[in-house]
C-alpha cells in the first residue's frame, strides 16, 4: 500500500485551490474606474502583489481542505457570509464614496458574486484558525492521560509555580467552581472514525504526517534547548523571575527606538495638555486630567533636575516600563495556560520584533500607558474566568489596574464598566463573581468620584459632552452635502445652532470628523450649555434619521470601516492635519515659542538613523504579508474566529473577550477611521485571547483522559 495520495488527485486539488484563490482575489479587487478613495490607486488585477495574494488565498484553500482540515460549521459559514457583506460594502463605499452605483440588476449580481467570493475566503480562514486552535488545545493536554489507573483530573498547571505577578497559584472555592469542568459547553468526545476503505487509505497518510510533525517539533525543541543550555545561570534566573526576564528582553528589542528617538516623540495632544497645566490653554476635560497631571509631573521634575528632555524621557521611561510589564505578564499568562514554548516564543517575537510596540514605547501619548493598564486588567479578568480568583490581595491589585485604565483615558470607563457587567453575569460564578464585581465596583466608584467630584471641585471645565457626538455630526454634515435641496429650513437652522451648517458640506471628510467637530459653537461654554444645545440637536438628528437612513449608514461606515474591513491604505496626506489612517508618529509637534510649552531636542548625530528607523517601521505597510500586521481587520477577524472556537466549547469564557470587543466599539465611535493608536489595545490583547481559545477545551480533555484510565 502506498503512502502517497494519487498524483492526479493531488494536482487537481492544487489547481482547484489556486483557481479558487484567483477567483476570490477578483472578488476583493476594486475597479479603478470612478475611484475617489483617499489612498494610493487600488491594487490592479494581474500585478505582482495581486498575484502574490491570489497565491496566498490558494494556499489558504489548500490548507483548509487538507487532511487536518476543520469541519466547516454553520457558525463559520454565517461569519464568512457576514464578512463578505461587511467587507464588500465597506470597501466599495471607501472607493466610490457612495453605494449609488448599485442601480441595476447587473450591478447587484456582480455585488452578490463578490460577496460570495469574499465570504468563501473568510470561511476558509475561520475554519483554519478554529482547527489550528483546537489542535493546539488537544496537543497541549495530550500528556495529561493518567497512568496506572490513576486519574489526574486535578493536576496543577505546570506554570503555576512561576507566578510572580500577584496572581497566586492557590485559589479559593471559586476556582473549583470555574475550573472543575467545562463551563456552559458540552463535554462530548469525538465520535470514532468511520471504518471502511477511506479510513484505511488515509491512515498511513495521517501517521506519516504525525511522524513528520513530531520530528520537526523535536528538532526545534533540541535546538532551543541547546541554545538555552549555553547560558545556565541566565536560564535559571529567567525561570525564577520570568516576568522581569521578558521585560528585559523587550526593552532590549525596543532599545533602537528608545535611543534613536530620545527623549521620545511628543504627539500634539500631550503638548496641549502641558499647555493647559501651565495656563497657556484653558484647563478642561477635553484631555484626561489624570494623564495631564502625570505628564506634567514628569516634565516638572525634569525641569527641576535638568530640562525638558529629561522630563519628556521620564514619561517615556514610565510608559515603556508599564508596557513591557503588561506584555511580559501576557506571556506569563500563556505559560500558565499550559501552551507550548513555540506559541509563547511567537508571542514574544510579535511583541519584540515587529515595529508596533517599539514605536509606541517611544511615542509620548495617552495610548501606550492606557494599553498597558487595560492589557493587565484584561489578563487578570481572563485568569479569573479560567482559573478562579486567588487569595487575599488579588482584588485590590485588580481594582488598581481597572482604576488606572479608567483614569488614563476617558473611554476606559466604558470598557471597564462593560467588562464588569459581562464578567460578573456571564463568565464568573460563586464567590469569584462577588469578589470581581466588588473590585470593579470600587474601581468605577473611585473613577466617578475623581471625574464627578474632584475635577469639578477644582474648577476644571467639563467639555466631554460634545466628544460623544462625532458620528452624529458626521451624519448631519454628509446629509447637508448630499441632500441640501431636500433639507428643510427648520432642520438647517437646528443644525446651525450647534455647528456651522454653511461650511459643513465643504469641511466634511469621510474618514475624520475633526473638521466638522471643531465648528461646534458651544465649545468652551461648559457642560450645561453643551448639554442644552445637544438636547435640541438630538431631536433634529433623530427626525432626519427617518428621512435619510442610507446617508446616515454611509456616514457611519465611512468613518470606521478600516477597523473591520480590508479597505485600501488611507493616504494621511490627503486627510485633515495628516491624521487619517496613520500607524506611527515619529515627528514631535511644537506648539509655540513660549518657554512653558515643551521643547525637546533630539540627538543631532542620530538624524540619519531616525530617518531609516521611521522608514523601516512605516515600510511594513508597503510589503505584502508584513502589512497584515498593521491591518486592524487582521486582529478583528482573528479574534472573531477565536471567539467562535471558544463558544463551541466553553462559551462562558467569551467574557474574557469583553475588553477587546468594547475597545473595538470605542474605535467604531471614534473621530478618526483606521487610527492604529486607538486600536492598539486590541492588538496587544490578541496573543492572550488566542492562547485562551487554544486551551478552551483543556478541562474537557482532562475529564476524557481520566475516564479512559
Amino acid at each position: 500500500m502506498t503512502n502517497r495520495r494519487p498524483p492526479i488527485r493531488s494536482l487537481a486539488r492544487l489547481l482547484g485551490c489556486l483557481l479558487a484563490g484567483v477567483l476570490c482575489m477578483f472578488a476583493f479587487t476594486v475597479s479603478p474606474t470612478g475611484y475617489t478613495g483617499v489612498s494610493d490607486p487600488p491594487l490592479r488585477a494581474g500585478s505582482p502583489a495581486w498575484l502574490l495574494y491570489a497565491a496566498a488565498l490558494g494556499g489558504l484553500f489548500l490548507l483548509a481542505t487538507g487532511r487536518k482540515r476543520a469541519r466547516v460549521s454553520a457558525g463559520m459559514a454565517a461569519l464568512g457570509l457576514l464578512f463578505g457583506l461587511i467587507n464588500y460594502f465597506a470597501t466599495t463605499l471607501f472607493a466610490y464614496d457612495t453605494w449609488a452605483f448599485l442601480d441595476s440588476a447587473r450591478a447587484w449580481l456582480s455585488a452578490l458574486l463578490c460577496v460570495l467570493g469574499q465570504a468563501a475566503a473568510m470561511m476558509a480562514g475561520i475554519a483554519l484558525v478554529c482547527g489550528t486552535l483546537e489542535r493546539a488545545r488537544a496537543g497541549a493536554y495530550a500528556t495529561l492521560r493518567p497512568t496506572g489507573g490513576t486519574a489526574r483530573q486535578d493536576a496543577p498547571d505546570p506554570a503555576d509555580a512561576a507566578e510572580t505577578t500577584g496572581v497566586g497559584s492557590t485559589a479559593d472555592a471559586s476556582r473549583a467552581a470555574n475550573a472543575a469542568g467545562p463551563v456552559g459547553g458540552k463535554d462530548e468526545a469525538r465520535p470514532p472514525a468511520a471504518a471502511g476503505a477511506t479510513a484505511s487509505l488515509n491512515a498511513p497518510h495521517r501517521k506519516a504526517d504525525a511522524a513528520l510533525a513530531r520530528r520537526l517539533a523535536g528538532r526545534f525543541r533540541r535546538a532551543v534547548d541547546r541554545a538555552v543550555g549555553r547560558f545556565p545561570r541566565l536560564t535559571a534566573l529567567c525561570r525564577r523571575r520570568p516576568v522581569p526576564a521578558v521585560m528585559a528582553l523587550l526593552l532590549l528589542c525596543w532599545s533602537p527606538f528608545l535611543i534613536v528617538f530620545y527623549p521620545g516623540t511628543v504627539i500634539w495632544d500631550m503638548g496641549e495638555m502641558l499647555g493647559q497645566l501651565y495656563g497657556l490653554r484653558q484647563m478642561s476635560t477635553w484631555h484626561p486630567v489624570f494623564t495631564t497631571w502625570l505628564f506634567g509631573g514628569c516634565v516638572w521634575l525634569g525641569r527641576q533636575l535638568s530640562g525638558d528632555n529629561l522630563g519628556a524621557f521620564l514619561f517615556t521611561l514610565l510608559q515603556t516600563l508599564f508596557l513591557a510589564y503588561a506584555l511580559a505578564d501576557s506571556v506569563r499568562f500563556l505559560r500558565r495556560l499550559g501552551l507550548p514554548r513555540g506559541f509563547r516564543l511567537a508571542a514574544l517575537a510579535f511583541f519584540g520584533l515587529t515595529p508596533i510596540f517599539g514605536a509606541f514605547a517611544q511615542a509620548i501619548g495617552k495610548d501606550t500607558l492606557y494599553t498597558a493598564a487595560l492589557l493587565v486588567f484584561a489578563v487578570r479578568t481572563a485568569e479569573a474566568v479560567r482559573f478562579g480568583v486567588p487569595g487575599p490581595g488579588w482584588a485590590a491589585r485588580y481594582a488598581l489596574w481597572a482604576l488606572l485604565a479608567c483614569l488614563v483615558r476617558t473611554n476606559g470607563v466604558y470598557v471597564v464598566a462593560g467588562t464588569a457587567v459581562l464578567a460578573a453575569s456571564l463568565g464568573l460564578r460563586g464567590a469569584a463573581r462577588w469578589k470581581t464585581a466588588g473590585a470593579l465596583g470600587a474601581a468605577l466608584a473611585l473613577a466617578f468620584v475623581f471625574s464627578g467630584v474632584l475635577v469639578p471641585a477644582l474648577g476644571i471645565q467639563d467639555e466631554t459632552a460634545s466628544g460623544l457626538y462625532s458620528v452624529c455630526f458626521q451624519q448631519s454634515a454628509r446629509t447637508l452635502r448630499d441632500h441640501a435641496d431636500t433639507v428643510t429650513a427648520e432642520e438647517y437652522a437646528e443644525i446651525d445652532r450647534v455647528l456651522d451648517a454653511a461650511r459643513l458640506p465643504a469641511l466634511y471628510e469621510a474618514v475624520i470628523s475633526d473638521p466638522v467637530k471643531y465648528t461646534f459653537r458651544q465649545y468652551g461654554q461648559g457642560r450645561a450649555a453643551e448639554a442644552a444645545a445637544l438636547s435640541r440637536y438630538r431631536q433634529t438628528w433623530l427626525s432626519m434619521l427617518r428621512r435619510y437612513p442610507l446617508t446616515y449608514l454611509e456616514a457611519f461606515v465611512a468613518g470606521n470601516s478600516g477597523y473591520y474591513a480590508f479597505t485600501p491604505k488611507i493616504d494621511a496626506s490627503q486627510t485633515y492635519n495628516f491624521q487619517g489612517g496613520i500607524r506611527f508618529v515619529f515627528e514631535t509637534y511644537d506648539l509655540g515659542p513660549d518657554p512653558r510649552y515643551l521643547h525637546t531636542v533630539r540627538i543631532a548625530a542620530l538624524e540619519s538613523a531616525r530617518v531609516l528607523l521611521a522608514a523601516y517601521a512605516r515600510g511594513w505597510r508597503r510589503v505584502p504579508v508584513l502589512e497584515w500586521f498593521l491591518f486592524c481587520p487582521t486582529y478583528t477577524w482573528l479574534l472573531v474566529a477565536a471567539g467562535l472556537s471558544v463558544a463551541r466549547r466553553r462559551w462562558r469564557e467569551l467574557a474574557a473577550f469583553a475588553p477587546a470587543l468594547l475597545s473595538l466599539g470605542v474605535c467604531l465611535l471614534s473621530p478618526v477611521n483606521d487610527y492604529f493608536r486607538y486600536f492598539l489595545p486590541v492588538v496587544a490583547l490578541t496573543p492572550a485571547l488566542l492562547g485562551l481559545a487554544a486551551t478552551a477545551g483543556g478541562m474537557a480533555a482532562r475529564r476524557r483522559n481520566a475516564s479512559r484510565g
